[in-house]
């Protein structure tokens, strides 16, 4: 049977099985990528379901004072910086102490500032970019590069997404025009 001559019906069924393999697909994959994803953070160490609150959520004198705590860190020398965290994640991991005095008492015990200055402030900016300039330069660097070899798969993935819907869209639209011809045609010769 041509084309035209297919019901809307057969055209509706063509596209609810398109629409179903599309979303199996698109399940699957999604369960791959999931799959992947717990596979690297169960090899890297990677806690799960951990969430950690942004910075911006902080009060102005706890940044203060993570600023002080993280002054003092890079105040002491390398031995006693050693010395020092591993004390401080002793104090941390006591869950007797409540937090609060749990961060008192490593802020006393590093001689944290309890306030940080402008200076010290900018002091910390200044490290912290040069740490990450040498810390995350390099691996930016590869990623981007990475990213440029990887251009043509994503393109590739993105053309096999859009090709299901993309194929169900150009056969309804064809058998659309066909079957308005093929009535163009019965009515002319009707008339």
């Amino acid at each position: 049977m041509a084309l035209a001559h297919w019901p809307p019906r057969r055209i509706a069924l063509i596209w609810i099985t398109g629409l179903s393999v599309w979303a199996l697909l698109v399940f699957l994959g999604t369960l791959q990528i999931k799959a992947e994803r717990r596979q690297f953070e169960r090899e890297h160490g990677i806690l799960q379901g951990v969430a950690f609150s942004p910075a911006n959520t902080l009060s102005t004198a706890g940044r203060d004072s993570l600023l002080g705590l993280a002054l003092a860190v890079l105040r002491l020398p390398d031995s006693a910086r050693n010395a020092a965290i591993t004390k401080a994640l002793a104090v941390i991991r006591d869950s007797t102490i409540p937090l609060a005095q749990r961060r008192d008492s490593i802020a006393h015990f590093l001689d944290a500032p309890a306030q940080v200055t402008p200076v010290q402030k900018d002091s910390l900016k200044r490290f912290g970019e040069s740490l990450a300039t040498v810390a995350f330069g390099p691996p930016l660097a590869a990623l981007g590069s990475g990213l440029k070899k990887a251009a043509p798969m994503l393109y590739l993935s993105v053309a096999l997404f859009l090709a299901v819907p993309t194929i169900l869209v150009a056969f309804t639209l064809t058998w659309w025009w066909l079957r308005n011809a093929l009535r163009r045609r019965s009515q002319a010769a009707a008339a």
